[in-house]
């Protein structure tokens, strides 16, 4: 047994992306534990230590599910895992060691460090984590509720009837419950490790998990991850990629951009727009919940709040979608189109994804405006945030699109995420002065970032038409 836990820990401490979350994360988790313990005292307002807490109680919780996931996906989704004698307690006694240690251990040192409600800390925790893990399985359900507690983060009240100590009493009963019901979810979760085979709907690696180079497998996961949707059973799964793929019978090309427009058909089993509503249809009960929570919060909430994942969100998909698609591209250079034309479609149609995913979502952030009870925000302000809206998506979408030609999957994220935060965190600035001061700084950052933006996503065109897919 201690020869398989050895060879099981050997496949997270020899893949270079285990090393760098496992290693690098645990070393600023540790210093980001020492750092509260300094900075949060007894005369630290409360506020304070809710807001620097955050960070610790969200983000490690995030990448540990991501970690875990992900691993188990490749660990299982192996014909190995069902062939060899006594493989899964091993692989499953790691997984767990490591839930322990990232979403137990660490988590309460933090609230103890940072003076505030152990329970809630750790209830937190492995409700995010679990709801994370289940949401890469393919469950809606537990998307919904990861998204929920993400996006519900940017309220105080929120944020403090986690961790808050004196909300300690009120909410222990709740505390508790999600506790319990946390780690059931993690124990259910190893449970379904163990019993994936062939022929069950979640078993599959995601293709943005792969950290290697693009193999035959995984080739052969992005088809899977394809037809997995396109010939699913029922109506709610299969009926739609059926109806949109019948419409192929009746279309007629008669030129170039009407080729071009058959691009849309090789990023998804299901249209953008379905998609776009998916994700709006979430935000709009994100947006529910966040005035229902805090009604003093209201306006907040409902506009700049929800603007926020509005920044960088949409144009991030069309980066995972061309990701995805990189391992067929080779064979589609085959068809009766130029380069240009061809890198030219698969861009529109990429940038048709975003701007579907944005109207989708000021739609939706319109209706919550109207319909719930909320201050309708001034005029001036509102319009920049709009325009800031409108200013960033030519960076974020470039960027997206330069980072998915590498074929690690790690580089892909390194490179976006180094190139992305800084604008995020300017336009998070931007967003915070709108409401305090107004419409002037928003404006003057979007200034900045658009002819950025327009330069970087026209690099990027570029460097796709000169990158060598062969």
């Amino acid at each position: 047994m201690n020869r398989q836990l050895t060879a099981v820990l050997l496949t997270y401490a020899t893949r270079r992306a285990m090393q760098l979350i496992l290693g690098g994360g645990g070393i600023i988790y540790a210093l980001a534990i020492f750092v509260l313990a300094m900075v949060t005292d007894s005369r630290t307002a409360l506020p304070e230590r809710v807001d620097a807490a955050f960070f610790i109680l969200a983000f490690p919780a995030g990448f540990i599910a991501y970690l875990l996931a992900t691993q188990a996906k490749w660990q299982f989704v192996d014909p190995r895992a069902r062939l060899l004698p006594r493989f899964a307690t091993p692989h499953l006694a790691v997984i767990l060691g490591v839930a322990l240690v990232g979403l137990l251990f660490m988590p309460g040192l933090a609230a103890i460090a940072s003076r505030l409600s152990l329970l809630g800390y750790l209830a937190f925790n492995i409700a995010f984590a679990a709801s994370f893990i289940w949401s890469i399985h393919g469950s809606g359900l537990a998307t919904i509720v990861f998204m929920i507690m993400m996006f519900t983060l940017w309220s105080d009240q929120v944020r403090s009837l986690w961790i808050l100590p004196s909300c300690v009493a009120q909410y222990f009963p709740l505390h508790l419950i999600v506790f319990v019901a946390g780690w059931a979810a993690f124990a259910a979760w190893l449970l379904r490790l163990s019993r994936l085979n062939e022929e069950s709907d979640d078993y599959n690696i995601p293709v943005q998990a792969q950290y290697g180079s693009a193999t035959r497998m995984e080739r052969s996961q992005a088809s899977r991850n394809i037809l997995r949707h396109k010939f699913a059973n029922g109506l709610w799964k299969g009926g739609p990629s059926d109806w949109w793929h019948d419409r192929l019978r009746n279309y007629r090309t008669r030129s170039f951009r009407e080729r071009q427009r058959l691009f849309r058909y090789g990023f998804a089993a299901i249209p953008a727009e379905l998609n776009a509503l998916w994700f709006a249809t979430v935000m709009l009960v994100i947006l529910v919940i966040n005035s229902r929570t805090a009604a003093s919060e209201a306006t907040r909430a409902l506009t700049f709040g929800a603007l926020a994942p509005m920044v960088f969100l949409p144009a991030m998909f069309p980066g995972l979608s061309l990701a995805m698609r990189r391992a067929r591209l080779t064979q589609e250079l085959l068809l009766p189109l130029s380069r240009t034309q061809f890198i030219n479609g698969v861009f529109l149609e990429l940038a048709r994804q975003t701007l579907v995913a944005i109207i989708a979502m000021l739609a939706f952030a319109i209706i919550a405006l109207v319909a719930l009870p909320a201050d309708f925000p001034e005029t001036s302000r509102l319009l920049a945030g709009l325009v800031l809206l409108a200013a960033v998506q030519p960076y974020f979408f470039g960027v997206a699109t330069y980072s998915a030609r590498w074929q690690s999957a790690m580089a892909r994220l390194v490179i976006a995420m180094a190139a992305m935060m800084p604008v995020f965190m300017a336009c998070s600035f931007a967003l915070i002065m709108l409401q305090r001061t107004g419409p002037l700084p928003t404006l003057l950052i979007a200034a900045a970032v658009f002819p950025v933006g327009v330069l970087v996503a026209a690099k990027s065109r570029q460097a796709w038409l000169n990158a060598e897919l062969a």
